[in-house]
């Protein structure tokens, strides 16, 4: 594959062209995989944040609701009420001031 590349005559590459284009390939490709990486990373990090607020909500139920249990506390929540969406009659619907 070289001896296609240099002419036999010279030693020298054949087409100067070539070689930019070359390295125009690779730096596009790394400039890809770059930017994969950092999606992948951010997605992770994403992920992570929501898994930790979700905690958090988590146990603010438990330790605020009154009469709250595990199984209550995993129910979506309407936003700015202390019912539960899925209409449980028996969940928690009072809230507890300290």
């Amino acid at each position: 594959m070289l001896s296609r590349l240099l002419d036999p005559r010279e030693g020298m590459p054949r087409d100067p062209g070539f070689w930019l284009v070359l390295a125009a390939v690779v730096a596009t490709q790394l400039l890809a995989f770059y930017l994969l990486c950092t999606h992948q990373v951010r997605k992770a990090e994403n992920r992570r944040a929501a898994v930790e607020v979700q905690r958090m909500a988590h146990a603010d139920c438990l330790q605020y609701l009154a009469q709250s249990t595990i199984g209550s506390c995993s129910l979506p929540f309407v936003p700015g009420t202390s019912r539960p969406t899925a209409g449980d009659a028996g969940g928690p619907v009072a809230l507890v001031s300290r």
